[in-house]
């Protein structure tokens, strides 16, 4: 078996996915969305374990449809899956006392959404800033614009403000610097 089809990624993760595609651009963009892959994985269950190379495929068709091959704009997708996951499937993280005791949580949420990688947290002593150390069997540049777009949800949602988040390929994954006021 490949490492593509070893790994993994939550249900939760992609099925918010087609709702922001569905939230944005309606039923019919949606739907033509879901017409792109095969239909017996429908519907996605938020539990259930989906292979990498899916997500990676949905991810890369959200750019080519609706954000014109601008891979960047995947942080809104991934804004939008903060606030979905952080008031449902996920409620548990959204009852930390701040973004910083989220972030002290978030390599947990990461073991709970990845079958495989691992990610470190170094907060700053300023309690403003911090880096996050992405490591994954397959590096997805896709991926990693999600994921900067969820921390700076998630940032968002405890009401953090002037949020900037930088991200770069490093090795089998990526480096994150977020900074806010």
């Amino acid at each position: 078996m490949s490492m593509d089809n070893d790994y993994k990624i939550k249900g939760s993760s992609i099925r918010t996915k087609f709702q922001f595609v569905k939230e944005k651009y309606g039923d019919a963009a949606e739907q033509a969305l879901q017409g792109q892959f095969d239909r017996s994985l429908f519907p996605i269950l938020d539990s259930s374990w989906y292979p990498f190379s899916f997500n990676e495929k949905i991810s890369l068709t959200i750019v080519r449809a609706h954000f014109a091959g601008d891979m960047s704009r995947l942080r809104e997708v991934g804004a939008f899956s903060a606030t979905r996951v952080l008031t449902s499937v996920y409620k548990f993280y959204a009852t930390a006392k701040g973004f910083i005791e989220f972030l002290r949580r978030a390599e947990l949420l990461h073991e709970t959404c990845y079958s495989k990688g691992g990610m470190k947290v170094d907060i700053g002593g300023d309690l403003k800033s911090c880096d996050i150390y992405l490591r994954a069997p397959i590096f997805s540049e896709a991926d990693m614009h999600v994921a900067a777009g969820f921390y700076e949800g998630a940032a968002a949602f405890f009401g953090e403000t002037g949020i900037t988040c930088t991200c770069a390929h490093e090795g089998h994954g990526a480096h994150f610097h977020m900074a806010w006021s």
